[in-house]
C-alpha cells in the first residue's frame, strides 16, 4: 500500500468514528456543539455541504482520471502488440481478404477506404490493428 493509500484509509477511519459519534448525537445535541464554539449552525451546514460536494467533485475526477489511463494503457498495449512485417501491398491484400470473408467489414468502410486511396500507411496499420482486436485477422487469415 503506497503512501496515498494509507493517507486516504486514515481519513476515511477518521470520518467513519467522526460518523458513529454524529450518530449517536441527537439533532439538539449537534447544535448545541456548534452554538459552544460560537458558530452558526447553518453556515456549519453550508461548509459541510461544500466539502461533501467537493469531495464527491475529486472523487469522480480522480476516477475519470483512472479510467482514462486505464484506456490509455489499454491502447498502447494494444498497438504495441500488433505489427506486421508485411509490405504495403500485403498488407492491402490481407485487407481485401478480410473483407471477402466479411461483408459486414467492407460495408462499414468507405469506398475511398476500400480503394485504399489516400490511405497512409499508418491508417492502415491502425485498421488492421482494430481488425486484428476483433479477432478477424485470424479468421480471414490465419498467417498473423
Amino acid at each position: 500500500m503506497d503512501k496515498s493509500e494509507n493517507y486516504l484509509e486514515e481519513i476515511e477511519n477518521i470520518s467513519d468514528a467522526y460518523e458513529d459519534v454524529l450518530l449517536a448525537m441527537t439533532d439538539d445535541e449537534i447544535e448545541q456543539e456548534v452554538l459552544s464554539e460560537e458558530g452558526n449552525p447553518h453556515q456549519v451546514a453550508e461548509n459541510v455541504l461544500e466539502f461533501m460536494n467537493s469531495s464527491i467533485k475529486r472523487l469522480r475526477k480522480n476516477r475519470l482520471s483512472k479510467a482514462r489511463q486505464l484506456y490509455e494503457d489499454k491502447s498502447k498495449k494494444q498497438t504495441t502488440e500488433f505489427s506486421l512485417n508485411l509490405t504495403r501491398k500485403q498488407k492491402e491484400d490481407l485487407l481485401l481478404n478480410i473483407i471477402a470473408n466479411n461483408p459486414q467489414v467492407g460495408n462499414a468502410l468507405t469506398i475511398q477506404h476500400r480503394e485504399f486511396h489516400n490511405m497512409s500507411e499508418q491508417d492502415l496499420d491502425d485498421l488492421l490493428a482494430d481488425l486484428d482486436a476483433l479477432n478477424l485477422l485470424k479468421k480471414s487469415d490465419d498467417k498473423p
